[in-house]
């Protein structure tokens, strides 16, 4: 996979996109049961930030794929940043424990618990 997308890296593409998604949850396995913080290969930290610059944050799923990678890199500020203009109902459960883990600077891997309504992103 790194070698198609060092070749085919800078035309972006839904090939691409799906690529760089599976390559950041193949690297999030290393960390999903792990208590360690994140600390990222250079080429797991280069291949974030190429998927950041081609995901639609004007889609509400690939939005909360852009505040998810910000988080997981530390930019916190940002991360919030892009949550509260999602504009879309989202359900509360999940904003919450986003929010949570971006206001505590929790760069870990986690797992979404959803069990009550919805909320809007920017009511928080």
């Amino acid at each position: 996979m790194l070698d198609w997308l060092e070749y085919h890296g800078t035309t972006p593409s839904e090939h691409q996109l799906h690529l760089r998604q599976k390559l950041w949850q193949h690297a999030n396995q290393r960390y999903r049961h792990s208590e360690l913080p994140i600390e990222w290969r250079a080429s797991e930290h280069a291949n974030l930030e190429a998927l950041l610059k081609i995901l639609n944050t004007d889609d509400a799923n690939e939005a909360l794929l852009a505040v998810e990678v910000n988080r997981q890199l530390g930019a916190f500020d940002v991360a919030l940043r892009m949550l509260d203009s999602i504009n879309v109902p989202l359900p509360l459960d999940l904003v919450t424990q986003v929010v949570d883990r971006i206001e505590a600077e929790d760069r870990r891997v986690f797992r979404v618990d959803l069990s009550t309504g919805i909320a809007h992103a920017n009511s928080q």
